[in-house]
């Protein structure tokens, strides 16, 4: 439906409007404390994390921008950015594309691995502290099959988006 002034909004209701407010007020309170234990444990943030473990479980530890951007369902430009950083502390590095001398690679070096290694037991015990040892078993696959259902909804933008960037 929709008026002069364009569409109708649809409005949530009262079970909808909390647990909306539910969902961003953990995940804003999860994402944070993930955040501040890697920081302090590790001197890496959750996205650098991410982008680390992202290239240590690729056969050869190297992959496109381009795909590691949609990987990791994030704007090429935002990944351009972290690859900077994560290169200035020597934990990526970047190479030419041998199939396509336009394209970059993001490489792990022997430091981020050790780094990732190194961080990883913490990471798994925030992430156990802040989430898992808050969940029965059936909350859990709950909370998995909602992310999952959420992910293959955007999917399709998420593709757009990575290939209106390459």
């Amino acid at each position: 439906m929709s008026t002069d002034q364009g569409p109708v909004p649809r409005w949530l209701d009262e079970r909808q409007m909390a647990s909306w407010r539910s969902f961003v007020a953990a995940m804003n309170l999860v994402t944070r404390a993930l955040d501040r234990d890697l920081r302090v444990q590790s001197d890496l943030t959750n996205d650098d994390y991410e982008v680390l473990v992202h290239l240590s479980e690729l056969p050869d530890q190297r992959v496109r921008l381009g795909e590691l951007a949609a990987r990791l369902r994030v704007p090429k430009a935002h990944l351009t950015y972290r690859i900077a950083r994560l290169e200035k502390a020597g934990l990526v590095e970047r190479a030419e594309c041998p199939s396509d001398g336009r394209g970059v690679l993001a490489v792990l070096t022997p430091a981020g691995a050790t780094r990732l290694a190194d961080a990883a037991p913490g990471h798994v015990d925030s992430v156990r502290r802040h989430v898992i040892d808050h969940l029965t078993p059936d909350q859990l696959d709950a909370l998995g099959d909602a992310m999952s259902a959420i992910l293959r909804g955007h999917d399709g933008e998420c593709a757009a988006a990575a290939a209106a960037e390459c």
